[in-house]
């Protein structure tokens, strides 16, 4: 996979080869119960497991269209021209 993806809060610019959903655990005190992660790295947190599997599927599309980047609506790139999918925020 060539793939980068560009944190929830923008602090990490990272190539990805794997992802992976990960509870957080219900002792955090944290809204974002469910983290997107690749190994080590928070990439994006969301409220719900389902959330959680809609970005996976976001993220997939991208990859299933061969590599190349395009846009659903210009405000909500699946990747932008250079080929880094950004996290949304919710």
């Amino acid at each position: 996979m060539n793939l980068w993806i560009r944190s929830q809060d923008k602090r990490a610019l990272k190539k990805v080869d794997d992802l992976y959903i990960n509870l957080l655990g219900c002792l955090a005190k944290e809204d974002e119960l469910y983290w997107i992660t690749d190994k080590n790295i928070k990439l994006g947190g969301y409220k719900t497991e389902k959330r959680a599997l809609e970005v996976l599927d976001e993220i997939q599309s991208a990859i299933e269209y061969k590599g190349d980047c395009y846009y659903k609506k210009e405000e909500d790139a699946l990747c932008n021209i250079y080929g880094v999918y950004e996290m949304p925020k919710e």
